[in-house]
């Protein structure tokens, strides 16, 4: 992909090569009129789309500097890596040809190593879609949206990998490899600053729950954790802490073990009582 400095380069040179010509071109004839406008290079976007985004228009006058304008006008409609511009002699004047290199689109998607988690639903959780421009950036983006997920689901271990594979027609199939890894469980919850309520109260409340047994052992799912939040603080609530507060919530992993350590820090402030009912 053409990089951002190669661009503003190629447009700071057009524009100062035109410029030269077109000024010499005044000191010597009338002005130079613009006989017709082409596209070239372009496969799926079509002509009057890229036209329709440039102010140069057949029978105006051959302006250089407009013409720059009108290569940062094509290059926002994001479906180019490159826009070049070729000006030949035309019919008394000249003809201005934009030529363009599309970036591919994404024809296929698909998934490779995902066994815990259906292929339904991890393309639920990204926005790259079929039909769409393929952007090495968004993939990347994407890829990140999984590896959320995967640890939504307990899996912290997760590492997802966007490759772009060329079709013949020049277009990308984007696969995602992924590998899994263990399911990280939970080992302990603590639970710190609790002194009006105890531990046992508070995690009596959360769907979040450590291991049962040595075999059933609960895992991490952030949803869940963020709305047992919920429910701590509805606790406290119930019994006249109307100023607690959950300061933090940490999850800290032993990857050795495959196990976690969810620590939650309380901060109650003072209990309020019923002193007169009127």
């Amino acid at each position: 992909m053409m990089s951002l400095g190669r661009i503003v380069l190629s447009i700071f040179f057009a524009c100062f090569v035109l410029s030269s010509a077109w000024v010499a071109a005044q000191e010597t004839q009338p002005p130079i009129i613009v006989k017709e406008l082409a596209v070239q290079g372009n496969r799926w976007v079509q002509e009057a789309v890229i036209l329709g985004r440039v102010q140069t228009k057949v029978g105006s006058p051959f302006v250089p500097a407009g013409l720059a304008e009108d290569i940062r006008s094509i290059f926002t409609l994001g479906f180019f890596d490159d826009v070049r511009l070729k000006v030949e002699d035309f019919e008394g004047g000249v003809k201005v040809t934009f030529v363009v290199v599309e970036r591919p689109f994404v024809r296929d998607i698909a998934f490779v190593g995902n066994k815990r988690i259906g292929t339904s639903t991890l393309q639920e959780k990204i926005d790259l879609k079929l039909g769409s421009v393929y952007n090495p950036v968004e993939a990347q983006n994407a890829a990140r949206k999984l590896t959320d997920h995967y640890e939504e689901e307990g899996y912290f271990e997760a590492q997802v990998t966007p490759e772009a594979e060329r079709l013949a027609e020049g277009d990308v199939k984007v696969v995602f490899r992924i590998s899994e890894g263990r399911r990280i469980t939970i080992d302990r919850i603590v639970i710190e600053g609790a002194k009006g309520l105890t531990p046992r109260q508070i995690k009596g409340v959360m769907a979040t729950q450590e291991r049962q047994y040595f075999i059933l052992r609960g895992v991490v799912q952030r949803q869940r954790l963020e709305e047992d939040i919920e429910r701590i603080l509805a606790l406290y609530g119930d019994h006249g802490y109307v100023q607690a507060r959950v300061e933090s919530h940490d999850i800290s992993v032993d990857r050795d073990r495959a196990r976690v350590t969810i620590t939650i820090k309380v901060v109650e402030g003072p209990q309020f009582t019923l002193g007169r009912l009127r």
